[in-house]
């Protein structure tokens, strides 16, 4: 579902989570993880009202918070890398030019499965023109820098 305005966005989100505060509280684990995630990013990505969208990405990133799920950078492992405190693999960059979440779904099973390490999505700031995919697609920080 794609919330269209933040009343919706609410009443489908009142049993799954609830905020107090700056922090959001998840009540049920799995709703949230089986559906309600889902339509919150789709809902920033498709919803045609930016406040909703602005929601939307609130609530998953203090969501994630909440389960202990957080944007990293990866400059400290490739210093770690640099120094030969750790190796042994690569951190392959994936540029993702079409149904961003679906696809980068498809690389998380598989890296799971494969039991693999870290990967990197990203986009060129060339390429954002003419694949309408914003950064805000591949991390949900406010000004889509930093994440």
């Amino acid at each position: 579902m794609i919330y269209e305005n933040e009343a919706q966005l609410k009443k489908g989100c009142e049993s799954i989570i609830a905020c107090d505060g700056g922090d959001v509280l998840i009540l049920d684990k799995a709703s949230f993880q089986d559906k309600l995630i889902d339509d919150l990013i789709y809902t920033v990505v498709f919803s045609p009202d930016p406040d909703t969208q602005e929601a939307a990405g609130f609530l998953i990133r203090r969501g994630a918070a909440a389960l202990g799920i957080k944007a990293a950078p990866i400059q400290s492992l490739y210093e770690a890398m640099g120094k030969r405190e750790i190796g042994g693999f690569t951190v392959p960059a994936i540029n993702i030019r079409g149904i961003t979440y679906d696809v980068a779904q498809a690389v998380f099973r598989a890296a799971i499965k494969g039991n693999a390490g870290p990967v990197i999505f990203e986009i060129a700031r060339s390429e954002i023109g003419y694949t309408k995919q914003r950064p805000l697609e591949y991390c949900l920080c406010r000004d889509g820098r930093g994440c």
